[in-house]
């Protein structure tokens, strides 16, 4: 039996919904992304509708003060920026729990 691409993207959007944030504290990030492409990054990751991903990484920029770096490289940020994108990638897909 085949199994359709929508129940398909339910599930599995199911599953990375299920899992949580985490934000290492040795930064883990690429340093030649900028803020917006890091975010879209982990949108693709959790399998996150473009549209609904546009909005969300527009607001997670806005609530953790970094949207005027939305398009500088992260390797030119300081290290508090950098540990708020990194946060930023935690909280990306909405987890129910985050470890930090």
């Amino acid at each position: 039996m085949l199994v359709s691409k929508r129940v398909v993207h339910i599930l599995v959007t199911l599953y990375f919904a299920s899992l949580p944030g985490y934000m290492p504290q040795n930064l883990c990030l690429h340093a030649y992304f900028t803020g917006q492409e890091i975010l879209q990054y982990y949108c693709k990751i959790f399998n996150i509708d473009p549209k609904e991903a546009k909005h969300k990484i527009t607001e997670i920029l806005r609530i953790l003060d970094i949207d005027r770096l939305n398009n500088v490289q992260i390797s030119k940020w300081s290290e508090g920026q950098k540990r708020r994108i990194s946060l930023a990638c935690a909280l990306i897909h909405k987890p129910k729990l985050i470890l930090l």
